[in-house]
């Protein structure tokens, strides 16, 4: 690991020219088992002290003169430096001259009193070994061993689910992940599990509010931004189980509607990272497809969202050719046989697979078409349009409304208008001009009169 800090660098610099200038200096001697490296003379200890000097200088490590680094603890005099197994290697200052002996070793030692600041004849100063080592042990806001202590304040809770599916709760820009259930309250825990974040809240299982917190505080900082990512990836959510519309349409809307700032624009995902996500957690949420037209209905396809019946009619025959179901709420049948006029279309690129086509009624509401019946054949004969406007006839019996519209617009489908002969012979037909301008210009084709 490279030296980063100022004051380690002065120590490796200093360490490495107090050895080399100690191993030109004395000879190395060994005694039961201890290792002791002496001094030839106090002369020579001295001109080791100026060459390390000397070499601190010229390598432009030791920094300018500042007041709080010029107090010397210690002057590296290294009378003799006493090496012993598993000890760590201390310096010794003193002023006094000390007589090295071989009977009697010097140990290092680091005085607590401190002794006025030297400078040699370069206004150079010494850096105190004291002092290093508390540069190098304090610790910034940036360093990485830095804790903080975020208490928890009883803030407004809201609800949402995580990445995998799980619960959540959020409050004053924490997410908390579920933990247990006591009999009065439900406990949440920190979701930084990553950063060994143990506080712990307790909501209250009556009113859904905070009760109280495990006393540990967070170690680590609030992200309002997190909190507002979640909470419309949340809304987005529950519109794709609600709304049957397109994802890519829904996610767009929700974005706008949030009216997001650059940087929460470049945190949120784009509509193509989760659109595939969403189209799972859709398919979850529906039953699954049926392989025949021998399945049930669930009940909560039958109403609409106020709870009105839905689904009209439901049989399985012959001459339907399978199975026949008509969709229309109250309101919409109202619009129906309060109309003079109708409009209606098949279609078969999204009709399900089991069934033959989507035929859809239109009917007129202040001045405009709107979508009044929902029709799934299983085939399209005549019989089958027959049944669709006895039954319309019979509903609206019952409501003592009849079903007379005085036109209806459709397709040139022969079974079709056979069909509204049959039934509403007082109704005129008549045909859509988009669907005779589409079958000339077919007739065109065909007789090979579009090269003149």
């Amino acid at each position: 690991m490279p030296v980063t800090t100022r004051a380690a660098a002065l120590r490796s610099q200093a360490n490495a020219d107090l050895i080399h200038s100690q191993d030109q200096a004395t000879p190395t001697s060994t005694s039961t088992g201890k290792t002791t490296r002496k001094c030839s003379s106090k002369q020579q200890c001295k001109q080791a002290l100026v060459q390390q000097i000397i070499s601190c200088a010229e390598s432009q490590i030791c920094p300018p003169l500042q007041p709080q680094s010029t107090t010397l603890d210690a002057v590296l005099t290294p009378e003799c430096i006493h090496e012993q197994p598993h000890e760590d290697v201390i310096l010794k200052t003193d002023d006094a001259t000390v007589e090295p002996t071989s009977s009697t070793p010097i140990t290092g030692s680091v005085s607590p009193t401190k002794s006025p600041p030297t400078k040699n004849d370069d206004n150079d100063s010494i850096i105190s070994l004291e002092s290093s080592n508390n540069d190098e042990n304090e610790i910034f806001a940036g360093d990485s061993s830095h804790l903080m202590n975020v208490p928890v304040i009883k803030g407004e809770i809201t609800t949402g689910t995580s990445t995998r599916g799980g619960k959540m709760v959020f409050m004053n820009g924490f997410a908390y992940l579920y933990m247990s259930m006591a009999k009065e309250t439900t406990g949440w825990r920190c979701a930084r599990r990553n950063e060994n974040c143990k506080a712990v809240i307790h909501i209250s299982k009556q009113t859904g509010q905070f009760s109280h917190w495990n006393g540990i505080f967070h170690c680590h900082s609030s992200d309002a931004r997190e909190t507002r990512k979640r909470d419309i990836l949340n809304k987005i959510k529950h519109r794709v189980l609600d709304e049957y519309i397109s994802i890519k349409i829904i996610i767009e809307e929700e974005y706008r509607k949030a009216n997001l700032s650059v940087e929460e624009k470049r945190m949120m995902p784009l509509p193509a990272q989760i659109e595939s996500g969403l189209h799972k957690l859709r398919r979850k949420s529906l039953p699954p497809m049926p392989q025949n037209q021998k399945f049930l209905v669930p009940s909560v396809y039958q109403e609409t969202y106020s709870h009105q019946k839905f689904l009209i009619y439901d049989k399985r025959k012959t001459i339907y050719g399978g199975r026949l179901m008509i969709f229309a709420s109250d309101e919409q049948l109202n619009v129906l046989y309060g109309s003079d006029v109708l409009f209606a279309d098949g279609t078969f690129k999204v009709s399900p697979k089991l069934f033959e086509q989507l035929y859809v009624l239109h009917g007129m509401q202040n001045g405009e078409a709107i979508p009044v019946c929902f029709i799934l054949t299983s085939n399209r004969k005549q019989e089958t349009y027959e049944a669709i406007f006895r039954c319309l006839k019979r509903i609206g019996g019952k409501k003592g409304i009849d079903l007379k519209p005085t036109t209806i617009v459709c397709d040139f489908e022969r079974a079709f208008m056979n069909a509204v002969q049959t039934e509403l012979p007082d109704t005129s037909i008549t045909g859509c001009w988009f669907h005779m301008c589409q079958a000339c210009y077919r007739n065109i084709q065909e007789i090979g009169l579009m090269k003149l």
